[in-house]
């Protein structure tokens, strides 16, 4: 997913090192007709319920998943409950049985607004209702930072996690945003507003 105006602070491709699962499908094909994404549930103090929602590209080949409130705060009247927040949803993705899909890369969008010496950070996890897969590398930002922000983690091809062929599974997706003030004047306000992770997608049939 493009963002025109944004800065890019980090595009970086990461080969993540991921376990294979048992049930192996056969070979890559394009995505299938027919699939359709849903928010489960949400939990979390960073991401209120109606403020979340989740949305399947046409050519079924993204998923975005959208907050409406999810920011860390440190300085000013923040209180120490508003430098970490966190948000996990659980997205009933629903995909012909023939087909199971992978994760191939994520990209993260937001906006950062920070003073000299605070330091922020974003880490993320999903599985499938399963064993989880190994977290993605967390990224940080130090301030003096005040720029709407774009970067893309990818997977290694050759080590994609597909869901199991054949099972019902549902999609749990886990974003952590925290920040520390560092040496930063307590008395302003420095934030990081998560708005987006689309998560691109890889299909296979299953054998």
């Amino acid at each position: 997913m493009t963002h025109p105006g944004r800065t890019v602070i980090a595009a970086v491709g990461v080969a993540l090192v991921l376990p294979a699962l048992t049930s192996s499908p056969a070979s890559a094909d394009p995505p299938p007709a027919g699939v359709t994404v849903e928010v489960a549930s949400v939990t979390g103090n960073g991401c209120p319920a109606w403020t979340v929602r989740a949305e399947i590209s046409d050519a079924r080949d993204r998923i975005a998943l959208v907050y409406g409130q999810f920011a860390a705060q440190v300085g000013g009247i923040s209180s120490p409950r508003d430098a970490r927040k966190n948000c996990q949803v659980l997205l009933k993705v629903n995909v012909p049985r023939a087909y199971t899909y992978a994760i191939r890369a994520v990209d993260y969008t937001g906006l950062v607004q920070m003073e000299p010496g605070v330091t922020g950070t974003l880490r993320s996890q999903y599985h499938f209702r399963g064993p989880p897969v190994p977290p993605l590398p967390s990224r940080s930002v130090s301030g003096p930072y005040s720029e709407e922000f774009y970067f893309t983690e990818t997977i290694d091809p050759a080590q994609l996690v597909y869901k199991p062929c054949g099972e019902e599974r549902d999609f749990l997706a886990h974003d952590e945003l925290r920040l520390d003030l560092g040496t930063s004047d307590p008395s302003k306000t420095s934030s990081w507003m998560h708005d987006q992770s689309t998560y691109h997608l890889a299909w296979k049939s299953c054998a």
